[in-house]
């Protein structure tokens, strides 16, 4: 028998899996820890085909690239299928299939508390698209199943309804179910398989934008607060006050998405933060909405510009060393053996504006000795942050 992470491998060589989901027998855990909303491959080619990225897969020099590390997944898959022909009609079935794919995953809180390994629970939904056959493909998952999660079928009441269940040590997961014009699979590593087939209704019945060739290939969103929260709560009491210095109580809902620009591929990354004090996330990302004017100052090379707030990084670091020993005074330590104050001596008078450039190197290709790069931030007060400098 296969591993669940070779079912995994298997069903995302053949399928790109997604959601967005909200379930209906537990309300305490209605928003997913994670949520996919994605398209099957053909949605993925139709995307893509025509963009640079998907020339140079189909070229012969990409296809060198990928295909040697997708073989072991396709004879996983062919010796699923059983023989060439099924092989063959299984691969035409689910990588032709271009319809949405939502998948939520949630992960147990209070297991996470005592648990390196957090227990989870999965819901997902596949659309039809019009030319999909879904009762084939179900079979084509129900046999994956078969294979890839060691266990026994099992005829289980799950609220009310008797469902085939591919009962294994580490994880249930219920077979396809074929709903209107959709498939839903749940799966539960705890054992609530119920709840998981809840929220998988509850995905399926959720309103979702219309799907259009020129939607993200995937967008993914992931709940950082209510993961960090557990994180934080299961650690020890001076721990939680590290990682709050650190400001990782502040991370919100981050969101990736995956789309085409005309011939290009735009990967977009959102973070969203839950309050003002953001730790060493306000030095990375500072809440700078201008254009760095040191753009300007770029020359031949390759260069980028952007924000980082040194200042932020060094009130961080002290708030996190404070934290760390509540006796010491990292602020007093600093300022005695620096022989000033580095807040209001130094960074007080620099911006955020940053560019990292490295010129051209006419020597390519040979050792790489040294990387002459620079990192240029814009001063408010040049004359006084010289005379920092130089006192140190």
């Amino acid at each position: 028998m296969r591993s669940p992470a070779v079912l995994a491998g298997a069903l995302l060589a053949g399928l790109s899996l997604t959601a967005q989901t909200e379930p209906t027998r537990a309300p305490a855990a209605a928003t997913p820890h994670v949520l996919i909303d994605t398209v099957g491959p053909d949605g993925w080619r139709s995307r893509f085909g025509p963009t640079n990225l998907g020339s140079m897969l189909e070229s012969e020099q990409g296809r060198e690239l990928w295909e040697p590390a997708l073989a072991p997944y396709f004879a996983i898959w062919q010796e699923l299928a059983g023989d060439d022909a099924g092989y063959s009609a299984s691969r035409t079935r689910l990588l032709g299939y271009g319809g949405r794919i939502r998948m939520g995953l949630w992960f147990d809180s209070d297991r996470m508390r005592r648990a390196s390994e957090p227990a989870a629970g999965i819901a997902v939904v596949l659309d039809g698209d019009g030319r999909a056959d879904l009762d084939a493909i179900a079979a084509d998952l129900r046999s994956m199943l078969y294979e890839s999660v060691a266990g026994d079928w099992q005829t289980l009441d799950l609220d009310g309804e008797k469902l085939e269940v591919r009962v294994g040590s580490e994880m249930h997961v219920a077979a396809p179910i074929r709903t209107g014009d959709r498939l839903l699979l749940a799966a539960s590593s705890e054992g609530d398989l119920g709840l998981a087939l809840g929220r998988a209704r509850a995905l399926a019945a959720a309103a979702t934008p219309e799907l259009r060739p020129d939607s993200p290939a995937m967008r993914v969103q992931i709940d950082f607060a209510a993961l960090l929260t557990a994180a934080i709560a299961s650690e020890p009491e001076r721990d939680r006050q590290l990682m709050r210095a650190l400001g990782l109580d502040s991370v919100g809902t981050g969101t990736l998405t995956i789309t085409t620009a005309g011939p290009r591929v735009q990967v977009e990354y959102a973070q969203q933060f839950t309050k003002a004090e953001r730790g060493i996330f306000a030095a990375l990302l500072p809440a700078t909405s201008t254009i760095p004017s040191l753009l300007l100052a770029a020359g031949e090379g390759s260069w980028t510009a952007g924000h980082f707030d040194c200042h932020q990084l060094y009130e961080t670091v002290m708030n996190a060393l404070a934290a760390s020993d509540p006796d010491a005074d990292p602020r007093a330590e600093v300022r005695e053996k620096a022989g000033l104050d580095p807040a209001t001596d130094l960074f007080a008078h620099m911006t955020d504006e940053v560019l990292f450039w490295l010129p051209e190197d006419e020597d390519f290709g040979e050792e790489l000795t040294r990387t002459p790069w620079t990192a240029t931030f814009r001063l408010r007060d040049e004359e006084a942050f010289e005379q920092g400098l130089f006192a140190l």
